[in-house]
């Protein structure tokens, strides 16, 4: 364990960190490349560029450096992985991110060893996002969006392409691929939907991704099942004829009955964006994600509970619906939280009037913290 007086030290300017493989799973280093993240992301803040590049210069190493300390770490990691290499791994690539932008060679060298390891099955799952979200940023420096996308396709490609080819490997190996491809393509479409052109040849290039995520959706595990739907709600976000299209892939999963929650929570989530972002294209078929909220917020698991209370009040809030019933159980969760459907509590209606008045009638009898929450409900009416 690092000292009271090695934290001291580390945090003075005179140190610098020792950036080489033999202390990089040591206690002090651990918190010197945290503490020199933070210094250099908050210069980078700062937005002047002579403070940036001193502090960068004095505290980061050059590429090469940090290109050899995170391929031997991956390397390693595969061999005998441990939360110690994942934590400096984590923040040594957090902090390759943020070298000097002039260094066009050193972010080449990054950017070829992001590709690399992005591809390998060594790099652990909750280091994948990390990585992808390092490519981005220093690809920003030297290539376009569509640059991006189109790297970030490729070793989507690779990936998937390995999967199908090995007979080799077995169903958990497999799994571990599907899911590091599905975790590309998800960050992908975060960070270009909405910042290149849909032409006809990039909606052909989501549309030939659309089997692989159809294949996803009949997998056992639930957290590949989950990114999947995910990627579809991604995909309708990015095009009106993309929404038309796969739109009703993400309704079966909600509406269906038949999945997990977890699932179904992504799946609401999904429509609510859709809902959001397509307004106009999708007036006349928002009973169909009232139907949704309705049902689900008369379940009894509370994650789905709040998940459709929370898309409910985007929808009113924005005015994409307009939903009395769905009003009425929003009110009821705000104002008496305790209020459980499933208990008999309230006498839940097929007549939206009939709810309304007797959530009304509930709320007013009911023990309510003082009158203030009484006066937030009658103004709503």
């Amino acid at each position: 364990e690092s000292t009271s007086e090695d934290k001291t030290n580390i945090v003075s300017d005179d140190y610098i960190t020792e950036w080489n493989l033999e202390t990089a799973l040591t206690p002090t280093f651990l918190y010197s490349i945290m503490w020199t993240y933070i210094r250099c992301a908050h210069a980078r803040g700062l937005r002047n560029a002579l403070v940036v590049s001193e502090i960068c210069d004095t505290y980061l190493p050059d590429a090469v450096t940090f290109c050899r300390l995170i391929d031997q770490l991956v390397v390693t990691n595969g061999i005998a992985p441990s939360e110690k290499k994942n934590c400096a791994l984590k923040y040594i690539i957090k902090a390759s991110a943020l070298i000097d932008p002039s260094d066009v060679g050193g972010i080449n060298q990054l950017l070829e060893l992001y590709t690399t390891i992005l591809a390998r099955s060594t790099l652990p799952y909750d280091l994948v996002t990390v990585t992808l979200k390092a490519h981005c940023d220093l690809s920003q420096h030297i290539h376009s969006v569509r640059d991006f996308y189109d790297i970030q396709a490729d070793i989507f490609i690779r990936l998937a392409d390995s999967m199908r080819s090995s007979e080799a490997v077995n169903d958990e190996a497999n799994n571990e691929i599907q899911e590091r491809s599905l975790q590309i393509l998800q960050f992908m479409l975060r960070h270009v939907a909405g910042k290149i052109n849909t032409s006809d040849k990039w909606i052909a290039t989501i549309e030939g991704i659309v089997p692989f995520l159809i294949e996803s959706l009949q997998q056992l595990d639930a957290n590949i099942r989950c990114i999947a739907v995910s990627c579809i709600g991604l995909i309708c976000l990015t095009a009106e004829s993309l929404c038309e299209k796969y739109r009703p892939i993400i309704l079966q999963v909600a509406s269906g009955g038949f999945e997990e929650d977890i699932v179904v929570c992504v799946a609401v989530q999904g429509l609510t964006d859709i809902c959001l972002v397509h307004r106009e294209k999708l007036k006349g078929n928002d009973y169909e994600i009232c139907n949704v909220l309705t049902r689900l917020l008369r379940e009894s698991e509370s994650e789905l509970v709040r998940i459709a209370s929370e898309s409910t009040a985007k929808l009113l809030f924005s005015g994409c619906i307009q939903d009395p019933l769905l009003l009425s159980n929003l009110l009821r969760f705000f104002f008496v939280a305790d209020l459980n459907p499933m208990e008999g509590n309230l006498r839940l209606s097929s007549k939206s009037d009939d709810e309304v008045e007797n959530v009304v009638e509930v709320l007013t009898t009911s023990k309510m913290d003082g009158s203030v929450k009484l006066q937030q409900l009658l103004t709503l009416f």
